[in-house]
């Protein structure tokens, strides 16, 4: 299963993150993290950890105090916010909290073609879902008037040729 998300990390032109889901639960306030306690963190072990959240809704504590609080239940692992091995993703979306791990530790929407984005270029995963909402195919001709630095295009050649966007 891992593999496969490795794989899909690699190939993937539409993501930003993959993250393995390990625990999924009810939140309503900070006390009730200590549900974390009981989730098994010895892939951390030796191995230098970063926790990031991501909230979206009404909560009385702040993204810092949900990774503070997390942390607290990790052993075994060294905090390094710069440049982590592992960094466990906490999303809290209203009274739902989703724990999961990001293996790629990276941004998968960065390109490094884009070596001088234009503050009017779009996002490779935007043209990439463009492509898809457009109908793009391999061997169709695409036609963008408005090409500016040609992510588009460059994005369909990634799509068509099936050359991975993070090789």
């Amino acid at each position: 299963q891992r593999e496969e998300l490795f794989k899909l990390a690699y190939l993937g032109q539409s993501f930003v993150n993959v993250v393995e889901l390990i625990a999924s639960f009810k939140i309503e306030e900070l006390n009730d993290f200590k549900f974390v306690e009981g989730i098994d963190f010895s892939f951390v072990k030796g191995k230098r950890f970063r926790i990031t959240c991501n909230r979206i809704g009404g909560h009385d504590f702040s993204a810092n105090d949900v990774e503070r609080e997390i942390g607290r239940y990790i052993k075994g692992g060294d905090v390094d916010l710069e440049n982590p091995q592992v960094v466990i993703y906490v999303y809290l979306y209203n009274e739902m909290c989703y724990l999961g791990v990001d293996y790629n530790n990276f941004d998968l929407s960065k390109r490094d073609y884009n070596v001088h984005p234009h503050s009017k270029s779009i996002k490779g995963t935007v043209a990439y879902a463009m492509l898809m909402i457009g109908g793009y195919e391999k061997g169709k001709t695409l036609l963008d008037p408005f090409c500016l630095s040609g992510t588009i295009a460059i994005e369909a050649s990634f799509y068509s040729t099936k050359f991975a966007i993070n090789y």
